[in-house]
């Protein structure tokens, strides 16, 4: 198990925890914003291993997936944003 992909055990089994113990939050993001950087995007490998345990724990590997694909989203709404396009 290479580094990138203890890390992410880590944090899974860290997710897991925090819900089990009633202490996250509902499971939903309503607004995100903020001078918060965006997390860096997944390696290869990384999201191959997220993808192997998705079924494992769904939510947590999905808010994984969501909050390293933020980035994609942003790329994406700022090429709408001077089209004159609504989206």
């Amino acid at each position: 198990m290479s580094f990138s992909n203890f890390t992410l055990f880590l944090r899974l089994k860290w997710l897991k925890l925090v819900r089990r113990l009633g202490l996250g939050c509902t499971g939903s993001v309503f607004y995100i914003g903020g001078p918060e950087t965006l997390p860096p995007p997944l390696s290869a490998e990384e999201e191959n291993y997220l993808m192997k345990h998705f079924d494992d724990c769904t939510l947590d590997v999905r808010s994984i997936l969501i909050e390293h694909n933020l980035r994609l989203v942003v790329y994406i709404a700022k090429k709408f944003e001077n089209t004159n396009i609504n989206v």
